[in-house]
């Protein structure tokens, strides 16, 4: 299945020791004001196994659509309530060219 109008951003990033489970609900509550941005597709959180390293996808409608987030005052509060507990992060931003649904997912 083609997918080349999705924007996606891939974020890395070192949480501060014993700040795993305070570090998730800040994200969590942010995340649920970026689901509301009409150009957000979905966004996922995931736990490095071996590191102390948590890892943000998100799918945008668009580039646009997201440079449009990331310069809002929404944003800009999200970065703040993660910011003190973090120590590095690395963002990465690519064109989603092509989706393939496996048979054990739903899409």
């Amino acid at each position: 299945m083609p997918a080349t109008s999705l924007f996606r951003v891939t974020l890395r990033m070192d949480v501060v020791p014993g700040a795993e489970q305070q570090f998730e609900e800040a994200w969590l509550a942010g995340a649920e004001r970026i689901a509301d941005e009409p150009g957000n597709v979905g966004q996922w959180l995931s736990q490095g196994e071996r590191d102390n390293a948590f890892y943000v996808v998100s799918d945008w409608v668009s580039r646009e659509a997201f440079l449009a987030y990331e310069r809002s005052p929404q944003h800009l509060e999200h970065r703040r309530s993660l910011d003190p507990l973090r120590t590095a992060g690395e963002m990465t931003t690519m064109r989603t060219l092509h989706r393939l649904d496996g048979k054990g997912g739903n899409g």
